[in-house]
């Protein structure tokens, strides 16, 4: 089964590099909510930027991922992980292992995805190449009959 083109999330370069980094930054953040804004991650060239190439903002990634992630506030600026909004807690480092664990395993899942679909429409190429060369030989085939049976009527 293909993955349509807008599910395709992990599989962009950069994109789990980018997601680890938001699931670290946001547990590491000192504040009780667990909100972190888009000024206060990538506020000035000195702090953090995704590596994604069509993302560029760190609220960009967090939609696309909302299995770790929620956005909340007037601008949807504010990210905050999901386990912070579900239980009001800070994640355990424990849980943060999990979390970044489980990204990894999504990422490995989803590239393995599209590179099997890439071989499957590669072999469905063959397969038309193969179903064409067989046509044309019998085309042909039929083709030389057709000559040779044109030839004997003539020779009557």
């Amino acid at each position: 089964m293909d993955v349509p083109e807008d599910k395709r999330r992990y599989g962009r370069p950069h994109r789990l590099e980018d997601v680890l980094i938001l699931i670290q930054a946001l547990a590491a953040t000192p504040n009780t909510s667990g909100q972190v804004t888009e000024n206060v991650l990538s506020g000035d060239n000195t702090r953090l930027h995704p590596q994604s190439a069509e993302s560029k903002k760190w609220a960009e990634i967090a939609k696309e991922h909302p299995e770790f992630f929620r956005l909340s506030g007037q601008a949807e600026d504010a990210i905050m992980l999901v386990y912070q909004y579900i239980s009001k807690a800070k994640p355990s480092d424990e849980m943060i292992g999990k979390m970044m664990e489980n990204a990894v395993i999504t990422h490995d899942r989803e590239v393995e995805r599209l590179q099997k679909g890439e071989e499957r429409k590669l072999e469905a190429k063959k397969l038309s190449l193969t179903k064409l060369s067989m046509i044309l030989s019998a085309v042909l085939g039929i083709g030389s009959i057709i000559v040779a049976v044109v030839a004997l009527i003539v020779k009557k």
